[in-house]
């Protein structure tokens, strides 16, 4: 891997060597005049990135004291949302238990155009997967069957194994 690192960067190199004005201008970091030195990344426009994490997989990390993979669900699901923009350091929130979702299938994110909603759908199919043998908290709805009106109020309602697709305002700081 080592090599294939520096084949690629001594190829970047000559390229630029070759082909560029200022050969070592990439390498240099120069900040154009005026520029303010930032420990942070910015983006010329403001941009949205959001992201949806399974909380099932922590398992494959944890263990029991036997050394053996724990089933029982522990982490919930939770979204990521990070503002980027011109003049300020990224503004980052991750909220647990609120989106189911599920790495299984097909992709499960979108955003709208603006970049104020995110949509994620999660689905309740397991498959013979190791995800298909989990061990859920009691009491908590796990299946849309198990989802009753009055929960639907609730703001933190993430039922993991439930065919469900959720509107996030991204907008929104909460």
């Amino acid at each position: 891997m080592k090599k294939c690192m520096v084949a690629v960067v001594s190829f970047v190199l000559f390229w630029q060597s070759r082909f560029a004005a200022d050969p070592l201008t990439a390498v240099r970091n120069q900040k154009s005049e005026g520029a303010v030195s930032r420990a942070y990344i910015t983006t010329q426009t403001p941009l949205t990135l959001l992201s949806a994490n399974d909380g099932d997989l922590d398992f494959h990390w944890r263990k029991t004291r036997e050394g053996l993979r724990d089933r029982e669900v522990k982490t919930q699901d939770s979204v990521t949302v990070i503002h980027l923009g011109p003049d300020h350091p990224p503004i980052t929130r991750t909220v647990y238990g609120t989106v189911p979702s599920t790495i299984l299938g097909t992709p499960s994110m979108a955003m709208s155009a603006d970049g104020r909603y995110g949509i994620v759908a999660n689905h309740g199919f397991r498959g013979t997967t190791d995800l298909a043998t989990l061990i859920y908290p009691k009491g908590m709805p796990v299946t849309n069957e198990d989802v009753r009106a009055a929960d639907l109020a609730w703001q933190k309602f993430a039922p993991p194994l439930s065919n469900m697709l959720s509107l996030i305002v991204l907008a929104s700081p909460s």
